[in-house]
């Protein structure tokens, strides 16, 4: 039953900084996940007489062999299918065919309509849950 609800495919785009990779630019590494979960909330607040309204996007992702905290993912070749997650990277439902470059990130965000991750939940022990990471984003 679990595993009948984690069926969606994202894309998860890494933000590898340059400041920790050595070049000028921000490198981006893609990710194609296909068992995960994805929920959309719309959400608004008031402040004074302003009312915002948005969506909160919470994305599960079971276990996974090819998750490495970003301390560890940053020390192996990215290209070698590990993906990590920080507060910034972006999920986006469904597959992006497109290369991800410093140059084309933000339309691409735009055109897909792209989750930006604001906070990353991760559970150790895989005896414990299904459930690797719980991210939740705007």
């Amino acid at each position: 039953m679990i595993n009948e609800l984690y069926n969606q495919t994202i894309t998860i785009l890494n933000k590898y900084p340059r400041s920790d990779n050595g070049t000028s630019l921000d490198i981006w590494y893609k990710t194609v996940i296909t068992n995960a979960y994805v929920n959309t909330k719309s959400v608004s607040g008031m402040s004074g007489t302003s009312v915002a309204i948005g969506e909160k996007h919470t994305v599960l992702i079971p276990f996974n062999d090819s998750y490495k905290q970003y301390s560890q993912w940053k020390e192996t070749d990215a290209q070698t299918g590990y993906f990590t997650m920080s507060q910034g990277d972006y999920i986006i439902e469904g597959t992006v065919t497109e290369d991800i470059t410093a140059s084309n990130i933000v339309s691409i965000a735009k055109d897909y309509n792209a989750i930006q991750v604001k906070s990353i939940i991760e559970a150790k022990d895989r005896n414990r849950t299904y459930v690797q990471l719980k991210l939740e984003g705007v």
